[in-house]
Parts: structure tokens; C-alpha cells; sequence
């Protein structure tokens, strides 16, 4: 279980510590359980969703569940989620 572990690292960082938590689940055939306020850095990471607010069970989605009006309605806000090449992206 890895709570908020990309927090305080740039952009470079964050990517070659998720980078190396793929490949050591990879190699071990681990499940990792990470947590984490920054959905546009993990994202693309993450086979399942869970999302919390408060001390409740909002949503649990799969990768392909996820879109535009799901994130607002659980974040509260407005978001955009585009899906392209290179994964998802989230603005």
C-alpha cells in the first residue's frame, strides 16, 4: 500500500517512481494499493478506481468505466477526460 507517494516530486520524479512500481508489480505479480489526491498522475497507472469523500464509498469504477461526468459528479468539479494514444489524460 503506497499512500499519496508522488506527493512533493516533480513531474520526472513521480513518473520514474510509478515507472518502478509497475515494473517491481510486474515482476513479483504484486496487487499495489495506491492512494492518492493527484488522479492525473496516477491514472493511467490504475487497473480499478475507488473514490472516497469523507468517511463514505462514492464509486468504484474499472479503467473503462471512468469518463467526463463520472469524475465531476465524484470530485465535484469540472473535469475533462480524453482518451488518446498515449492513455488518458485529465484537465
Amino acid at each position: 500500500m503506497l499512500d499519496e507517494p508522488t506527493t512533493d516530486l516533480d513531474w520526472k520524479g513521480s513518473r520514474e517512481f510509478l515507472q518502478l512500481v509497475r515494473e517491481v508489480r510486474s515482476r513479483f505479480n504484486l496487487t499495489v494499493i495506491l492512494v492518492s489526491h493527484e488522479l492525473f498522475r496516477v491514472i493511467n497507472e490504475a487497473e480499478h478506481f475507488l473514490f472516497l469523500g469523507g468517511n463514505n464509498l462514492l464509486k468504484v469504477a474499472d479503467k473503462s468505466q471512468l469518463n467526463s461526468e463520472l469524475l465531476a459528479k465524484v470530485l465535484q468539479t469540472r473535469i475533462c477526460l480524453e482518451r488518446g494514444k498515449e492513455g488518458i489524460s485529465v484537465s
